[in-house]
């Protein structure tokens, strides 16, 4: 009764050799087709950068905080910023369509703020995260 089999037959508790069940802890689950060796999710769109030079009274009017505001509402990353001419810099970062939004809503601005310019900028990404005012 409390003899061990021969080495040979000796088999672990619980095991099975060379069965994968589920996915490895901690790694991502396959991303790629086996027949086309391709990732089969659509790709997803390239971030986009929007420097806007905003000309007029654009501040002492709430500008920086509104545009904040509207940048966070879009899930835009960058800043805004008071330069020493009178105009704002509003930098962003994100989804092309939501940069786009934030740019047409930088023509128009908050309600005491008159918007004469807007000089827009298309740069590379830099992976700004958070959007703040300076």
């Amino acid at each position: 009764p409390g003899e061990n089999p021969p080495r040979g037959e000796r088999r672990r508790k619980g095991s099975s050799r060379n069965v994968r069940r589920g996915p490895i802890a901690g790694r991502p689950p396959c991303l790629t087709d086996p027949v086309t060796g391709r990732n089969p999710l659509p790709d997803a769109p390239r971030p986009q950068r929007l420097t806007a030079l905003v000309s007029g009274q654009v501040q002492g009017v709430g500008y920086r905080r509104y545009a904040q505001r509207r940048a966070s509402d879009l899930g835009l990353a960058g800043f805004a910023e008071n330069l020493h001419d009178g105009k704002v810099e509003v930098v962003a970062e994100g989804e092309p369509e939501a940069v786009e939004r934030l740019q047409r809503w930088c023509r128009q601005g908050p309600p005491r703020a008159e918007v004469t310019s807007v000089e827009a900028l298309d740069e590379d990404p830099e992976g700004l995260g958070g959007f703040s005012t300076c």
